[in-house]
């Protein structure tokens, strides 16, 4: 998982799986929770504040 899109392998003895998916917005990918339960996998990840590395400049 990237802060923009996420990638998907599944193998089994029959078939091979694989995506590649965009995100709308960035994410904490190091804050993901993937959780997979009844043959859905489901990934819970906080979007990123994007004011968090903002900085004020004065104007003259």
């Amino acid at each position: 998982m990237h802060g923009d899109s996420f990638f998907i392998k599944e193998e089994t003895e029959e078939l091979l799986y694989i995506g590649s998916y965009a995100i709308c917005c960035p994410v904490k990918p190091t804050e993901a929770k993937p959780k997979y339960k009844n043959g859905l996998l489901k990934i819970d990840v906080p979007f990123k504040d994007l004011m968090k590395d903002a900085i004020e400049v004065k104007i003259e």
